[in-house]
Formats: C-alpha cells, structure tokens, sequence
C-alpha cells in the first residue's frame, strides 16, 4: 500500500501479508475479498491519498477499489481494535480462495504460517500452538481478546499472513512476533479465526 501527502509529493510505503478468503462471480470476471492487518494498511491524518496493491504468489499485481471514507474520515473495512482490514478487487483471473476454519486452533495443535518476511514471498513455516495468552505490542496496540501463540518463525513482514491448520484451513491471521535476547524468534501472535470471522460478518461479508 502506498500514501501520499499531496501528487507531487514522494510516496511512503509499506508491505505485508494477506489471504484471498472469498471470491463473488460477476459479469467480467470475478470479485475478490483480502485479509490482512489494520496497521498494514493503516491510514494516517498527514496522508490524503492512499492506493493499495495486492501482489498474489506468482508476482501479479491487482489495484484495489478506491478506499471508501466514512464521515469520521476513516475506511471501511478496517479495525484498529482487532488489527484487521479486508482489502476488494477485481480481475478476470481466477485466484485461489482459502476455506476458513470455524473453530480456533487447540493447543499442541501443528499449525503452517504463510507470508512474506523481510521481503521473500511464499515463505512457509511450521510450528504449534503455544496457547493463548494477551500481549501488548510496540506501539501501544493490546488486543482485548486472547491471542494466538505459536513456534511457527515469522518475521517482519508476515503480519496479515496465513496461519494453516493440517486440513489447510485458515485458523488465524499472524500480526506480531517475539525474539529473545539473542535475537532469535521467541513466538508468534495470531488473531484467532472466531475473532476474525466476528469481523467479517460485522462488515456485512457473507461466509
């Protein structure tokens, strides 16, 4: 995603992870819907233009629809308080569609992360379910539900990115991670996918 201050002014950037999570046929093609994190796409006041790319695995760009102002001057589709955001687009190719799970993931359950860290896409990692436990991120950002904790390495750049069940479901949405003194990965924080199925439905996006 891209935002600028004013046309003539140099863009500020930033990327992250997402998944395709459903698909709508209309009469040229076909209407996607995208999961990622709020703060991946977070809007700022000093910023008055925003354009948001989705980059599917093989490289292909798609521009999103024109983001949709409310009257407080934030987007649609966005949650700060569950650090959620679902982007739409449309095109004529035919993308991969995740099947969400219904049930958050158990613990000791073996989990698969998907994203994108420090720039390398279609990077796959495999761990487990730690727990669930709150945390409190930089920033200040505390989810007020009980977060995902898991083994699967991620790094910058997987927030919004898959985590995979065994039946290669999506369970949840990774947003934040942990290191040790030595700098080596600690844990992993996923939104649980009941948390994100809440925040679909509370858009008005049918599953």
């Amino acid at each position: 995603d891209e935002f600028n201050t004013s046309p003539n002014n140099p863009l500020r950037s930033s990327i992250g992870s997402g998944v395709i999570f459903k698909a709508e046929k209309i009469y040229n093609g076909y209407h996607y819907y995208a999961l990622t994190n709020y703060h991946v796409v977070e809007p700022s006041g000093s910023y008055n233009y925003y354009n948001y790319t989705v980059t599917d695995y093989q490289g292909i760009e798609y521009k999103t629809e024109t983001p949709t102002f409310t009257v407080d001057n934030s987007i649609l589709n966005l949650c700060k308080e569950n650090d959620l955001a679902i982007l739409e687009f449309e095109t004529t190719a035919e993308l991969n569609v995740i099947t969400m799970d219904t049930k958050n993931p158990s613990v000791d359950e073996t989990i698969f992360s998907i994203g994108q860290p420090k720039g390398q896409q279609n990077a796959i990692t495999v761990g487990k379910i730690s727990g669930y436990t709150d945390i409190s991120v930089q920033g200040g950002f505390s989810p007020s539900f009980k977060s995902i904790a898991h083994t699967s390495p991620i790094d910058h750049g997987n927030s919004g990115g898959a985590i995979l069940n065994t039946s290669l479901k999506l369970a949840g949405i990774n947003f934040a991670g942990s290191w040790n003194d030595d700098n080596t990965f600690a844990y992993g924080y996923g939104i649980p996918i009941e948390i994100v199925r809440q925040f679909i439905i509370s858009n008005r996006i049918s599953l």
